[in-house]
């Protein structure tokens, strides 16, 4: 293996710099509940999501590609905030490469979410929100944000 080859193997990242991610938030509002994956390769739980391919027309378009990959779900391409954009704390981040996510917020109804796991899930659950397993990475600040989002949002409603 060359010496360029070997680096890359270490560092577990594609590119020097940013390394372009999407992460999906999928929320149930009525049962405060959330959908997570557990990490084939760590085994934490985590938001369904991953890199973005050069197919994908934008960081939502990859969210619900990578959703119906590890869960199953199917998502409706409409409404997606974007509820975080930036480097993350991911342990495979180095000086040289690292991950900069875009998360997007989705709402579905648990109940009628048929969920199986595929791709890097070795699991997929919906949890409730008040009782979160520990996460990966930055993964709880992510969700934190997209929970204030949706507070704002209903605080927003319920002004009018």
């Amino acid at each position: 293996m060359s010496e360029k080859a070997a680096e890359i193997h270490e560092r577990k990242l594609w590119f020097d710099g940013p390394n372009l991610t999407a992460d999906a938030i999928v929320i149930d509002p009525k049962h405060d509940q959330i959908l997570l994956i557990q990490r084939r390769d760590t085994g934490q739980w985590a938001l369904p999501g991953g890199f973005i391919d050069p197919d994908d027309t934008d960081s939502a378009q990859a969210a619900i590609r990578e959703v119906a990959e590890e869960t199953g779900l199917r998502i409706e391409d409409g409404d997606a905030p974007l509820v975080f954009q930036g480097r993350v704390d991911d342990p495979r981040n180095s000086s040289e490469a690292w991950i900069e996510t875009s998360a997007h917020l989705f709402l579905a109804e648990s109940d009628n979410a048929d969920v199986r796991a595929g791709d890097d899930a070795a699991c997929t659950k919906w949890h409730d929100l008040s009782s979160l397993p520990e996460l990966y990475a930055s993964h709880l600040a992510i969700i934190d944000n997209a929970v204030a989002y949706l507070l704002g949002s209903s605080a927003d409603l319920d002004a009018r």
